[in-house]
């Protein structure tokens, strides 16, 4: 214990413990966190289960530097919007040119970039700390009782993942037009399949995983987690991405095919101003409180599209389909 109250030692681990706080950062704006003690509970494991496998601070320290580098915009995305980088954020931030971010951020721009560049003199010097010292590797046998209750786990949930899980079972009879209402956790229940040979098995005759043997893990819970819980928002934005390639790559070989009936060789000007990134429930036209749109009222013959959404989040897909028949999904 008293190597713990060492001042490198403890430096470290209250770095850990800040990083592990970012998630309750939006209490500080008089926001709420949802699931708090779920987020605890996978952190704390997550932290188990990287020292375990990695054994000493060093060597899973170089994991933590994404979550550094998230860290300046996850904060303003809390204080600023309520809510913290999602996919979504992360697609645009992609799409996003430095010159429209500079436009975006305005002053606050070189505030961003004086925290980046502490957040990586803070990681840079934790690092250092990290190599330096031995006296928070886990090297006693309790460790290995930990990687396995790991691999145990691991494998509790890819068998459920792979075969299902039951669903709870019914306690009782229940009254006459009395039903069990469905949870987003539980599978709908039919009492009369408890009877039937074979009920609760997967095609592959493996039975699903017992109901009472399913681990309180939710991936969104750990995707809200931090600092760990930044590469399963990264995992998921890889696959948003390889989605995008795909569409982008069917988009690309569409064509109409349109010819005109009568050759026209007079030349014709068309101007189209496209507010794409626009939302309508901001717009003064469809309802909104402060006139955002008073010049553009004052047209004749306008048609207002009111309730109108962008079928893809990315700019250079969203308008092919915007201005043309072109469909969203197929090439």
């Amino acid at each position: 214990m008293r190597q713990l109250l060492r001042p490198v030692n403890l430096y470290l681990l209250l770095t850990y413990v800040a990083l592990s706080a970012i998630p309750f950062v939006p209490l500080l704006f008089g926001r709420t966190v949802a699931r708090p003690w779920q987020v605890i509970g996978v952190e704390l494991l997550a932290w188990i289960a990287a020292w375990a496998v990695f054994k000493r601070p060093a060597w899973f320290h170089l994991l933590l530097l994404p979550a550094f580098l998230a860290l300046p915009t996850e904060v303003y995305l809390f204080r600023f919007y309520g809510q913290g980088i999602s996919t979504h954020h992360l697609g645009i931030i992609a799409e996003t040119s430095p010159m429209e971010a500079m436009e975006f951020l305005g002053s606050t721009v070189w505030l961003m970039v004086a925290v980046l560049v502490g957040v990586l003199a803070w990681w840079g010097a934790t690092f250092r700390l990290a190599l330096r010292t031995r006296d928070l590797d886990w090297t006693d046998s309790s460790r290995w009782i930990g990687l396995a209750s790991m691999v145990l786990a691991a494998g509790v949930l890819a068998y459920g993942h792979e075969f299902g899980i039951a669903a709870r079972p019914v306690q009782g009879a229940l009254p006459a037009g009395v039903h069990l209402a469905k949870t987003a956790s539980d599978e709908e229940v039919d009492p009369a399949d408890a009877s039937v040979p074979g009920a609760g098995r997967t095609g592959l005759g493996w039975p699903q995983l017992p109901y009472w043997a399913r681990l309180p893990f939710e991936f969104d819970a750990f995707a809200h987690s931090w600092p760990f819980g930044v590469m399963a928002r990264g995992v998921d934005f890889y696959k948003e991405r390889v989605y995008l390639a795909e569409l982008d790559q069917r988009s690309s070989a569409f064509r109409f095919g349109a010819q005109q009936l009568v050759e026209d060789n007079t030349p014709e000007i068309v101007v189209m101003v496209l507010g794409e990134s626009a939302r309508a429930d901001r717009w003064s036209l469809n309802g909104y409180a402060r006139e955002t749109n008073p010049l553009l009222a004052q047209q004749a013959n306008l048609v207002n599209l009111p309730d109108v959404i962008t079928s893809v989040s990315a700019t250079r897909l969203s308008v092919p389909v915007i201005i043309s028949r072109k469909p969203a999904t197929r090439a």
